[in-house]
C-alpha cells in the first residue's frame, strides 16, 4: 500500500511538473510574442517618422523649387529691362553723335536730337513701368513666401512640441503656445503692406 500510495505521488508530482513546464513554456511564447509586437511597434513608429521627416523635406523641397522658378523669373525680366534700358542710351547717343555729325543748321539739329530724346524718354518710361510692374510682383512673390515659411515652420515647431502620443498637458500647453506666436507672426506678414511704387522706383 505505501509503495502505491509513493507511486502515485510521484505520478501526481511528475504531471505537476509537467504543468509547470507547460506554463513557463506558454510564458515564455506570450513575452516572446509581447517583445515581438513591441518591437514592430518601435519599428513602425520610426518608420513612420522617418517618412514624415521625407515627406515634410519633400514638401519643403518643392516649395523652394516653386519659389526658386518664381525668383528666377523675375530676376531674368529685371535684367532684361536693365539691358533693354542701356542699349536704349547707347542707340539714343549713337544717332545724337550721327546728327552732329551730318551737320546741317543747329536749329535743324536741335529739333532733330530733341526728337531722338523725346522718343527715347517714351521708351524709358516703358521700361520703368514694367520695372514697377516688376517691383510690386516681386514685393508680393516674398509676401507669399515669409508666409509659408512661418506656417511650414509653425507647423513642425507645433509638432515638435507636441512630442510623442499619448500629449501631456504641459506638451498641448507648450504647443498651444507655440501656435499662437506662429500665429502672431503670420499676422504680421500678411498684414504688411504692398509696396505701390506710385512715385516709382529707386531707379525711376
Amino acid at each position: 500500500e505505501k509503495v502505491k500510495d509513493q507511486f502515485r505521488q510521484d505520478e501526481i508530482k511528475g504531471e505537476q511538473e509537467q504543468v509547470d513546464i507547460i506554463a513557463k513554456i506558454r510564458k515564455a511564447q506570450l513575452k516572446a510574442k509581447e517583445d515581438d509586437e513591441k518591437k514592430a511597434a518601435e519599428k513602425s513608429k520610426k518608420l513612420k517618422e522617418e517618412q514624415a521627416k521625407v515627406d515634410k523635406q519633400l514638401a519643403d523641397e518643392a516649395l523652394k523649387t516653386v519659389f526658386y522658378f518664381i525668383e528666377a523669373g523675375l530676376t531674368k525680366q529685371e535684367q532684361a529691362l536693365d539691358k533693354k534700358q542701356r542699349l536704349l542710351d547707347s542707340d539714343t547717343q549713337r544717332r545724337i553723335d550721327e546728327i552732329n555729325l551730318l551737320g546741317g543748321t543747329e536749329e535743324e539739329r536741335t529739333r532733330r536730337i530733341a526728337q531722338v530724346q523725346k522718343d527715347a524718354q517714351a521708351q524709358t518710361e516703358q521700361i520703368e513701368a514694367r520695372k514697377r510692374q516688376l517691383a510690386v510682383q516681386r514685393a508680393k512673390f516674398e509676401k507669399a513666401e515669409s508666409t509659408a515659411s512661418i506656417i511650414a515652420s509653425t507647423a513642425q515647431a507645433v509638432v515638435a512640441a507636441l512630442g510623442a502620443k499619448p500629449y501631456s498637458p504641459a506638451n498641448i500647453a507648450l504647443a498651444a503656445s507655440v501656435g499662437a506666436i506662429g500665429a502672431l507672426q503670420l499676422a504680421r506678414a500678411i498684414a504688411a503692406p504692398i509696396p505701390e511704387y506710385a512715385k516709382g522706383t529707386d531707379s525711376a
